[in-house]
């Protein structure tokens, strides 16, 4: 067999294995990781560690036993290619609630992550502002350290995203990544996510942000619109203002089976801003209304 037909073996076997993983097909999954062990890539060992885990049903005793074998693999130089087990140990702390330690960790992988790991590099970046957003003590630095890694890590994103696949018959990792302008929007809008928690100025970064994820929206741009603008104008507290927004919109939402996810989206937020109200009454009969949908 010649290296190009095993190297492309390898490749299919390896798509196998993540769509086995997907489905939740976990016995086959391992078989098709033992096929590949015998080519000593540690990436192989992190895979089956992580499959084994969601075997078992992700109990408290299978998260310390694989918080300890993640440790192990991170520890290994940075060439053997396992960014991806620096995260889900991450993934592993935010979950866990240590929420310091996971934002130190996905630091460094942003700043050490490979260019060709563009998804990974992706997850990472969402993960953090995730993580950001629950510390209960964010000094400056944190959160400026924060908002330049997303400065950093998007426009690259968005490069990759809208590349065109490469001509030699192959299906490149990127399949996974959105649209350039989901990307776009995916960023204003945790931007403006950060600036409501945290900037030290009030809420002007926040709207000018909004404002760019608003206009970057390319599906059903009225109706998020409406839903966005009035979220942010409930934050601030503004309710009646929050309401008109929505209401400004009302033909938008139809009962419908077209209509339907907008309605819902609608008589939630309309629900929610009425507990913030303390109109109790109002809130259960949107929230009702809802229902029946």
């Amino acid at each position: 067999m010649s290296e190009h037909q095993d190297e492309e073996n390898t490749r299919v076997l390896a798509v196998t294995c993540y769509k086995q993983y997907s489905a939740g097909q976990w016995d086959e999954c391992l078989k098709s990781l033992q096929e590949l062990a015998s080519h000593n890539d540690p990436r192989v060992k992190h895979n089956e560690l992580v499959v084994r885990y969601y075997k078992a049903g992700c109990y408290p005793s299978a998260t310390e036993s694989l918080v300890s074998s993640l440790n192990k693999l991170s520890s290994l130089p940075e060439n053997h290619g396992l960014t991806c087990a620096r995260y889900n140990m991450a993934v592993l702390k935010f979950h866990l609630q240590h929420f310091s330690t996971a934002f130190d960790i996905l630091v460094g992988v942003l700043n050490s992550i490979d260019h060709q790991e563009k998804y990974l590099a992706m997850r990472s970046a969402f993960l953090l502002i995730e993580t950001c957003l629950r510390m209960k003590t964010l000094d400056r630095k944190t959160f400026k350290t924060t908002l330049e890694l997303l400065e950093k890590t998007f426009p690259q994103l968005k490069k990759s995203a809208g590349a065109k696949p490469e001509t030699n018959g192959r299906e490149e990792a990127d399949i996974r990544m959105p649209p350039p302008d989901a990307l776009e929007s995916t960023l204003h809008l945790i931007k403006a996510r950060l600036l409501f928690n945290f900037a030290e100025k009030g809420y002007k970064p926040a709207r000018f942000e909004m404002k760019g994820f608003v206009e970057s929206l390319t599906d059903d741009p009225q109706t998020q619109s409406a839903i966005v603008l009035s979220h942010l104008e409930c934050i601030q507290g503004n309710y009646a203002v929050a309401i008109k927004e929505l209401n400004k919109h009302r033909p938008l939402f139809s009962d419908s089976i077209q209509g339907l996810e907008q309605s819902m989206m609608y008589f939630n937020s309309l629900g929610c801003i009425h507990v913030k109200m303390e109109k109790f009454a109002a809130a259960s009969s949107k929230l009702q209304r809802l229902r029946r949908l």
